[in-house]
């Protein structure tokens, strides 16, 4: 009668190993994945920080073209657009609802449209103008934020 209750106790702990082998894997698998979509995810918010980057940076230089130069009704209205087409792109970023950043984006569209964008009062600026150091400076802001933000959420340890 010893016998069947060895058996008995192997068999348990087969099962028991079994279940815990199969749970370590599992968890394991679970692990993985979710740092596989994070790094995915952090990925792909990269490259749209780098693409909006690219768009400042154009979006600068068009500014700053806008208002060293005659008033252009057309490059206004490309201006115009161009910052709405930002703040939608930045919109779609995972972190967008931080009000730093639409502070920001609200910050870098006053400072290309607040002053001297209507045909009334268009001056042709200086590059070392207020105006001009203005948008970059806004400019600058809204990179450092979107910097801070993928920092904060991605590599912190």
């Amino acid at each position: 009668m010893a016998a069947p209750i060895a058996e008995n106790s192997c068999g348990i702990i087969y099962y028991v190993s079994q279940t815990v082998t199969w749970l370590i894997v599992l968890i394991g698998w679970f692990v993985i994945d979710k740092q596989n979509n994070r790094r995915e995810q952090r990925k792909e918010i990269r490259a749209a920080i780098d693409a909006l980057g690219e768009m400042l940076d154009v979006l600068e230089q068009d500014a700053i073209n806008f208002h060293t130069s005659g008033f252009d009704e057309r490059k206004g209205s490309e201006l115009r657009l161009a910052i709405q087409r930002l703040s939608a792109r930045v919109g779609r970023l995972s972190f967008s609802e931080n009000v730093n950043l639409n502070t920001r984006i609200i910050d870098l569209r006053r400072a290309i449209t607040l002053r001297n964008f209507e045909s009334t009062n268009h001056n042709v600026q200086q590059n070392d103008s207020q105006i001009i150091l203005t948008i970059a400076a806004a400019k600058d802001s809204l990179i450092d934020e979107l910097e801070f933000l993928f920092k904060e959420r991605f590599l912190r340890h």
